[in-house]
This record gives structure tokens, sequence and C-alpha cells, in this order.
């Protein structure tokens, strides 16, 4: 986890405050936090661009009302993301109105359908891989695996020893989110 404070200091309305994150796969989470007021009115958008850092993608926002709040990245299981030694992070004071729409846009449900699309591969995989020479034909033509009859048990068990200790299972996959051109100066 990373926490991202006082890069807003200074900024005027539609101005950028960008740091660099390196090795961005192990960064699953990013804590924007204001440390002092800004205008009524008004928010900080936080967002990240990869290589060749030409779009933004949104992460989330925070205001006086919110001062702080932490977001899931969904870098360790974003290729496009993992691969990377560097991602920017930008900082931006929006006016709330602008956010109220970003923040709309941001799709929880599409976070948790990539999430359980990853829980349900790396279970077919599991399954799979008890079947050594193919499948069975059954009658009517039915393809059919035949595994034993603990293997969700054991699976299960395979999955929580991952997913206390890989961060590629604690994070979810990537969101869907708004993007917007990085300005020439990040």
């Amino acid at each position: 986890q990373m926490c991202i404070r006082d890069r807003y200091m200074g900024l005027q309305v539609g101005d950028y405050s960008t740091t660099d994150i390196f090795n961005p796969s192990s960064v699953s989470t990013l804590t924007l936090l204001l440390t002092t007021p800004i205008p009524e009115g008004y928010g900080i958008a936080m967002y990240y661009s990869a290589p060749p850092f030409e779009n933004l993608e949104f992460l989330g926002a925070v205001a006086n009302s919110r001062p702080s709040d932490t977001f899931t990245t969904g870098f360790p299981l974003n290729p496009e993301i993992n691969s990377q030694q560097l991602v920017k992070i930008a900082i931006k004071i929006e006016p709330l109105e602008n956010l109220k729409t970003l923040v709309q846009c941001y799709d929880n449900n599409s976070m948790m359908r990539e999430y359980s699309k990853k829980v349900a591969e790396n279970l077919y995989n599991f399954m799979v891989s008890y079947h050594k020479e193919g499948l069975i034909q059954g009658p009517a033509g039915q393809d059919y695996l035949v595994i034993p009859s603990n293997f969700i048990d054991k699976w299960y068990e395979k999955f929580e020893n991952k997913y206390r200790l890989c961060l590629l299972y604690t994070s979810p996959s990537p969101r869907d989110r708004q993007k917007s051109r990085m300005p020439s100066s990040a």
C-alpha cells in the first residue's frame, strides 16, 4: 500500500501533480489523503498512466467531506501494468460535478466480475489437472471428467494458501476506468 498526500499543495484547478511508482506490480492499493482543506465545490482526483503516458485512468477521488480513501489499483493482475517498471500517478483538483461523473463511471460490478472469473478459471484448471488422458466418453456422446470426490476441499485449501501468500489473488482485476488525456508536462 502507498499513501499519496500533500501532492496537491499549490495546484490550481485543472493542474496536475505527478509522482512515479516503480514496480507497480507490487502496489495493490493507493491511499489518497487530504491534509489541508481544498476550496469548497472541488475534489482531488487520482489517476494513473502507463507508458507511453498518453492517457489517464481514473482511480478515485476525495474531497473535504471525505478527506481520505484507499483505492484498489488492480496493477498486480493487469498485464499491461504489471509488466511495466514504472507508472505515473497524477493528482488533479477538479469540480465535484466532474468527479461525480467519473465516480459513477466506475463500475464496481465489473471489477468483481473479473475477480470471480479469475477464481473460476483457477478452479477449472485445478479440475482439468486431474485428467491426464482426456475426457471419458459417456452416454449420448457426452464427455465426462472424472475427479475425486474431495477435489473441492483440496482446491479450496490450495486456493486459500495462494490467497494468503500471493498479492495476485488478493487484488481484484483491473477495473473499467474513464480515460482522460495525459498532459504533455507529466
